[in-house]
């Protein structure tokens, strides 16, 4: 059986693989965080991209087309915008020594 959707966190992942599941696929996941597996193998779940800003585009690889598709996903996609990008990217960090 393959899991499909809802699966955006390791824990998600473990439950649906606990239930009995052998294979979750991982979509908007892979569009977000392209690395998401392998900072899971590599127990870096803390690195992983949860949100996408506008400025992650390139380095995601998503063109305009692309974008335009996405921008119809918009909740499902966590899409961060540049007026909440700072807020929530904060939301997202570990707390800082020496500040």
């Amino acid at each position: 059986m393959i899991s499909v959707g809802s699966v955006e966190t390791p824990q998600d992942a473990e439950k649906v693989m606990d239930a009995g599941i052998d294979f979750v696929a991982l979509g908007r996941e892979s569009l977000r965080e392209p690395h998401w597996v392998q900072k899971v193998e590599a127990g870096q779940e803390m690195a992983i991209r949860y949100t996408v800003a506008l400025y992650d585009y390139p380095e995601l690889g998503i063109n305009p087309s692309f974008k335009e598709f996405l921008d119809m996903l918009h909740t499902d996609m966590h899409i961060v915008g540049e007026d909440n990008a700072k807020d929530d990217f904060k939301g997202h960090l570990g707390s800082l020594e020496g500040n």
